[in-house]
């Protein structure tokens, strides 16, 4: 799994850093979810599960964990607009990143 940006079809119009900084948060939290697909796939790999539901199953449940998170994430930053939030917002996703 591998997130992917098509700044094409972004929705902001107005150049700022903070909202920029605030766009690449939620990029990084797809990452980050990612990631975690990746994990549990070769987890089931490991354990020699080879049916095409369990690998969908993963993927429903982290999506919707990620959706929630993303939704939860401008809810508490007010879309990028409440600074503060949004760095402690940064230093926890980029933590689980690492």
């Amino acid at each position: 799994m591998v997130a992917i940006f098509y700044c094409e079809l972004s929705w902001v119009y107005q150049e700022d850093d903070f909202l920029l900084a605030h766009e690449q948060l939620h990029f990084d939290i797809a990452a980050l979810y990612a990631q975690k697909m990746r994990t549990k796939f070769e987890e089931l790999k490991k354990q020699k599960i080879a049916d095409f539901d369990s690998y969908a199953q993963v993927y429903q449940d982290l999506w919707k964990e990620c959706s929630i998170l993303q939704k939860q994430y401008d809810k508490e930053t007010n879309h990028g607009l409440l600074r503060e939030e949004n760095k402690k917002w940064t230093i926890e996703i980029r933590k689980q990143l690492d």
